[in-house]
């Protein structure tokens, strides 16, 4: 328990320090500050327990970055759909190593433009920023920002309750398959998907590399989804034809417990748990039980 909440704190202090020092405004000194006390951790101990994140306890980002930290590997190729200011890139970085790769997606250009500064800043040679949304289809199409930023979405009918929106930008929309053929890459070891609410758009567009026919094996995923909610009907699907459609292609749902990973029978026992970012492994890669 030490580690995460040492981490706790030191996010805490710069927090006030930068509110004292630089009032509301984004230090990226402060923000290399808490990434290379939390990396430290990391090397020590993961820094977040798994307990914590079985209980919910953990915010979403703290939810992926555990399975980052422990399921990534020196020489992975991740890839990060809705990287916003990037602190899974920037867990996924130092995971996969210098042999290692990072893609990270993000299409609101003030949210971007962050993104790049810290990626500079802490000199993440192995990342890769991609200004462009992700979905079923390419083409262009329309980012709805919100006054809170991160519930920024393609869909202005989502997270109406988190502020209007405050601006419309036009941005590229690629999709995985595209992207991942274009790129020339043979494998992918993981995707974590944060779109606020297109995670299934995304999926329909990520056929060919969840039932591999461009790469050597099915990813894993780490998607947001939460399954007590329905407020995704909205945008013409539910949490249910997500969980179902993942289901039958052949991925088991599954969350870290002390050190291994845990398959979840049914999605009676998902709705059960109090945790947004959900792991999906493929059947095709049971080694994955054993790699905590």
């Amino acid at each position: 328990m030490i580690a995460p909440i040492t981490y706790r704190f030191l996010s805490y202090l710069s927090l006030q320090m930068r509110q004292r020092i630089l009032g509301e405004q984004q230090s990226t000194v402060w923000q290399r500050f808490e990434y290379n006390c939390a990396v430290n951790l990391l090397r020590w101990s993961r820094w977040v327990t798994s307990d914590l994140y079985a209980r919910g306890i953990t915010s979403r980002q703290e939810q992926a970055s555990t399975l980052i930290c422990k399921l990534l590997h020196k020489g992975d190729t991740y890839i990060d759909v809705g990287a916003s200011i990037g602190k899974t890139t920037c867990y996924a970085s130092y995971r996969v190593g210098q042999t290692g790769k990072v893609f990270s997606f993000e299409p609101l250009p003030s949210t971007a433009e962050e993104l790049r500064t810290l990626v500079k800043a802490m000199r993440l040679k192995n990342v890769t920023i991609v200004q462009s949304a992700v979905a079923a289809q390419p083409g262009v199409r329309t980012i709805y920002e919100r006054v809170y930023q991160p519930a920024s979405s393609l869909f202005e009918s989502f997270n109406v309750n988190l502020g209007p929106v405050v601006a419309r930008h036009e941005c590229t929309v690629v999709t995985l398959n595209n992207f991942v053929e274009t790129r020339g890459l043979d494998k992918v070891d993981m995707i974590k998907i944060d779109v606020e609410g297109a995670e299934f758009d995304v999926l329909r567009g990520a056929t060919e590399l969840v039932v591999p026919k461009c790469i050597q094996f099915p990813p894993l995923l780490i998607i947001e989804i939460n399954a007590r909610e329905e407020r995704v009907s909205l945008l013409g699907y539910t949490v249910s034809e997500m969980i179902e459609w993942l289901y039958e292609r052949d991925y088991v749902c599954a969350i870290p417990r002390g050190r291994k990973l845990v398959a979840l029978r049914n999605e009676e026992q998902l709705r059960e748990t109090d945790i947004d970012m959900v792991c999906w492994v493929p059947q095709a890669r049971p080694d994955l039980f054993a790699a905590m």
